[in-house]
């Protein structure tokens, strides 16, 4: 019986590997091999322990990723769930957003939206897999900004702040509210172009009735730097034709007066409420999946080919691995770097949704072993940014007396946010047994 197996080889492995690494660390996996010789039908089960699960990415040919599209002309803003290569880049998803929203490709520019700042443009070099299911995508229809050679073009991200200012200047940013607009602007540009600009850009999310328009809607603009150092000293743009001094890396911020305005836009541009074309939103990976995809049943390669002692020959057998006991302290390892050929690496930067608490492993475990309840909360996360030839590693863990997370980088420790854990530079979970 597996048990009595299953107990004789943990025994014997204990006589020579006894420690508090082995008691708190080691586990127990049932593998099995059968032969695919139907003559034969040999079948192999060991019992070999291991100190951490290194569990591959299951491969997914495609992706949905949702877009939100902000056209350029007056019409209503909508959602599309668009199908692209799981492994390509982001180049494939501005074509087919531009081909679904009937929008010229050199027009699309597409960026993440975080707390309603834009937090990062992407290009055709970033990678799908950077995208996680939870973030926030929108594309921005900017047709092409009339300069010339002399001229710089820009992106200006637009944020909508509070008028909350502090003593020395600054509008704080960190409470931007609502949808972030985005907006091309060359280096030459005047004040009043910009106040142009925007204002075009906001009435389309505004009503079409004048007389919900026939007092003073307008917000004041303000320069601000990316950590929300006011640039203007004399109070909001004026609406001018005295050059606007506008930078990369600068952001405009629009300060409300009008609140009864403002609701009307916060509530036309809320993504959550535009209808949603193309296929259906895809669920997101989990650690749950990857666990899966470790125990799936699989056909051993030429290279790797079993020795059948029955045929007394080498065989692509079929081989399923099982957990049977299963550790107190359970290390899950993110098999992100990956041998795609003999001269081809790569990093996967898929973000794996994991529970912070009540990871439950008991469907995965072998129902005779006794060791069903396995239950885990997570306690500390390795995590990797970067890519294959270099990058960086720090780390999250969680005071077990105050349940409060903290970040370690280096020499740096601070306080963080539970949410912060999630993320897709995680590399290596690390989980403690519920009791």
């Amino acid at each position: 019986p597996d048990r009595e197996v299953a107990e004789e080889s943990w025994k014997t492995y204990q006589l020579r590997n006894r420690s508090v690494i082995v008691d708190l660390f080691m586990g127990q996996l049932k593998s099995t091999v059968v032969c695919p010789n139907e003559k034969c039908g040999n079948v192999s089960v060991t019992f070999d322990p291991f100190m951490y699960l290194t569990v591959p990415f299951p491969r997914r040919s495609t992706r949905r990723v949702t877009v939100h599209v902000v056209h350029n002309a007056p019409r209503s803003v909508k959602s599309y769930v668009v199908v692209v290569e799981a492994r390509g880049g982001c180049g494939e998803l501005m074509e087919k957003v531009a081909e679904m929203a009937e929008i010229p490709k050199d027009e699309v520019i597409i960026g993440e939206v975080y707390k309603s700042k834009i937090f990062r443009i992407f290009t055709n070099e970033h990678k799908i897999d950077s995208i996680r299911p939870s973030d926030v995508i929108v594309a921005y229809h900017l047709p092409e900004a009339k300069g010339t050679k002399e001229t710089e073009v820009i992106e200006v991200p637009v944020l909508h702040g509070r008028r909350v200012e502090t003593e020395d200047g600054r509008i704080s940013i960190s409470s931007a509210v609502g949808l972030p607009l985005l907006v091309l602007l060359s280096d030459k540009v005047t004040k009043a172009q910009v106040h142009k600009e925007i204002k075009s850009k906001l009435q389309r999310f505004l009503p079409s009735d004048p007389e919900a328009l026939k007092d003073e809607w307008y917000p004041d603009i303000r320069v601000v730097d990316k950590s929300g150092q006011r640039l203007e000293d004399d109070g909001p743009m004026a609406d001018d034709n005295a050059e606007a001094k506008i930078e990369a890396g600068h952001n405009l911020v629009l300060v409300w007066s009008n609140q009864k305005v403002f609701k009307h836009y916060l509530a036309a541009s809320n993504p959550g409420k535009w209808e949603k074309l193309g296929a259906q939103a895809m669920k997101g990976l989990t650690v749950y999946d990857c666990v899966e995809q470790f125990c799936k049943r699989e056909t051993l390669s030429k290279n790797d080919a079993w020795y059948c002692s029955k045929c007394k020959g080498f065989q692509q057998a079929t081989k399923k691995l099982d957990l049977y006991r299963c550790p107190e302290i359970l290390i899950i390892h993110l098999k992100r770097f990956v041998q795609r050929s003999a001269a081809y690496r790569e990093k996967i930067s898929e973000f794996v949704d994991f529970p912070i608490k009540g990871l439950n492993l008991s469907q995965y475990v072998v129902a005779s072993s006794g060791d069903e309840d396995a239950i885990y909360d997570l306690y500390a996360v390795s995590n990797h940014m970067g890519g294959i030839h270099g990058g960086h590693y720090h780390a999250y863990a969680r005071n077990h007396i105050t349940n409060r997370w903290y970040l370690f980088d280096d020499s740096r420790t601070r306080e963080v946010n539970i949410n912060s854990v999630r993320s897709s530079a995680a590399y290596v979970l690390y989980y403690q047994r519920r009791h």
